[in-house]
């Protein structure tokens, strides 16, 4: 027993050591650097307009099914070193809008110029002829406007790693966004909640997951769910981000201000559901050749 002891110890030491490692959530993008992502996003937007009297309300929806596999290379980056101009090179774009099939020529093949520093985003093809309005809507589903936050400011710039840990993030940037977007919450009315999963390996390489849960609560014209799962390398040194999953449900309503006297009092309901996710390729260790980035 005596003997066994300093084996026991020491794995018992080493166990302790990596459930304690320092997980860095700061990852610099770098100007000039070349990815390819592939990009899905299903959505729908539901548009309910309530008339006092009218009976049913009136229903549009909208709907987005997309899939996209790009080059990216960054162009430019913001002060706090996030991507605000990126190079695209489509390579195999597809799925529908409003159940209509997406044209692959739309995009297949061009080089365009993202904007993404204000709203709305612009985008550019680079040998002059004029984007498709439907390839701009593509586009501007899956490329949306920085919002100038980086992962850091909200969950923290570290933390240990404790498999299954978890911690409460900094709402205060989420709040600063909504406050433009001109909906008024307090810090009393999100409820967040962030958390680690178990490590594994993406093509070898020792990896982490996050997930980060953000609700709304005791809030009536504005309510909200979001859960997002970021993976990421567990040395700070071997990059950023690998894949972003996120799913939620935004729903706003909103009283309509007409000089029309039959429309007083009639109401907007906006519900928007949403499941986006970007994976990221790797380069290959001993080659120049990307791989495919495979998890399990």
């Amino acid at each position: 027993m005596i003997r066994l002891f300093p084996i026991f110890f020491l794995l018992f030491s080493t166990t302790l050591f990596l459930a304690a490692q320092e997980i860095s959530f700061e990852r610099r993008e770098n100007a000039g650097a070349e990815k390819k992502v592939l990009l899905r996003l299903k959505l729908s937007r539901e548009y309910l307009f309530v008339i006092p009297g009218a009976g049913k309300p009136i229903r549009k929806l909208e709907t987005m099914d997309l899939v996209l596999l790009t080059g990216i290379k960054i162009e430019k980056l913001n002060q706090k070193g996030l991507p605000v101009s990126l190079i695209l090179t489509p390579e195999i774009p597809g799925g529908t809008l409003n159940g209509r099939n997406v044209d692959p020529a739309l995009l297949k093949g061009r080089k365009i110029r993202a904007e993404l520093e204000k709203y709305p985003c612009t985008f550019t093809a680079l040998d002059g002829t004029p984007l498709a309005k439907e390839a701009i809507i593509i586009l501007s589903a899956l490329f949306r406007s920085q919002q100038n936050i980086q992962f850091s400011e909200i969950l923290g710039a570290s933390k240990k790693y404790q498999p299954g840990g978890i911690w409460k993030p900094n709402t205060a940037p989420i709040l600063k966004v909504l406050e433009e977007r001109r909906v008024p919450m307090k810090k009393e009315n999100i409820k967040a909640s962030a958390r680690f999963e178990n490590k594994f390996k993406v093509n070898g390489m020792e990896c982490v997951s996050v997930v980060l849960n953000l609700s709304s609560v005791g809030t009536h014209a504005y309510d909200f769910q979001l859960k997002t799962r970021l993976i990421f390398p567990i040395r700070k040194e071997d990059g950023g981000f690998l894949r972003l999953t996120r799913e939620g449900v935004e729903v706003v309503d909103r009283k309509t201000v007409s000089g029309d006297y039959a429309a007083m009092g009639s109401a907007l309901r906006i519900v928007t559901k949403e499941q986006f996710e970007a994976t990221y390729t790797l380069p290959g260790k001993r080659s120049s050749e990307k791989k495919s980035t495979v998890f399990f």
